[in-house]
């Protein structure tokens, strides 16, 4: 790196030359996040095959081989699931946050975070279950996408089309108000078209069939993309 520096201030001045090396470090942090995500889906499915194995041992009556598979997806989901300092969405920069509300404009950030609506949204670089995605908001001080608005619905299921991704949904359908609520009890007035509405279905959206209410939604063995939402 420190070569690097030396080269830039030697050619100090030198449009042409700042032009090439502002591409080349736009194209190496372009790689760093397409290997930092191969390497989180690495640990997913990783995760997902020593689950599926802890499962067997326990059928099978193996239980201190059941433990140490259960220690060893524990270990790497701490792994996954621990913020790296270059890694951490912009969107959690305060200063940085601010400045962009004081524009009207939405505002796409550097490491794919993106501003919308008011709210401020990171789609992490893995898939995981609803409860690891919960996990892993609140270590960036956010919380799984949570569906406010008409607005906001159509938004993120026009972005699962054309991202061809599904999205988990931090909210569960309660029969006794026949609305969709949040865990704390936050009732959301969305009106989903085209799907079931099941006593403690959790949701998702994904590009087929936009928001869709989920069977034992909270499973570990069930994963999606993860949209992590800051109110502010």
């Amino acid at each position: 790196m420190a070569l690097v520096s030396i080269s830039i201030s030697a050619f100090s001045g030198n449009e042409d030359v700042e032009k090439i090396m502002k591409q080349r470090d736009k194209t190496v942090e372009q790689a760093k996040v397409k290997c930092d995500i191969a390497c989180r889906q690495a640990d997913v499915e990783a995760i997902r095959k020593l689950v599926a194995l802890q499962i067997k041992y326990t059928r099978e009556g193996k239980q201190k081989d059941a433990k140490r598979v259960a220690e060893a997806a524990r270990k790497l989901k701490k792994q996954l699931l621990t913020p790296r300092p270059d890694r951490i969405p912009s969107a959690t920069n305060a200063p940085l946050r601010n400045k962009i509300l004081k524009s009207s404009l939405d505002e796409q950030y550097p490491d794919g975070s993106f501003r919308a609506m008011g709210h401020h949204y990171c789609i992490l670089p893995a898939k995981m279950s609803r409860p690891d995605g919960r996990n892993s908001c609140k270590i960036f001080k956010g919380h799984v996408l949570r569906i406010d608005t008409q607005e906001e619905l159509k938004y993120f299921t026009k972005l699962a089309k054309e991202k061809k991704q599904a999205y988990w949904v931090d909210l569960d359908y309660d029969p006794g108000v026949d609305k969709w609520k949040t865990r704390k009890g936050d009732i959301k007035d969305i009106h989903p078209e085209n799907t079931m509405k099941i006593p403690g279905m959790g949701a998702s959206i994904n590009p087929k069939d936009g928001f869709k209410a989920v069977k034992n939604a909270d499973s570990r063995m069930l994963i999606a993309n993860i949209v992590c939402e800051w109110d502010k």
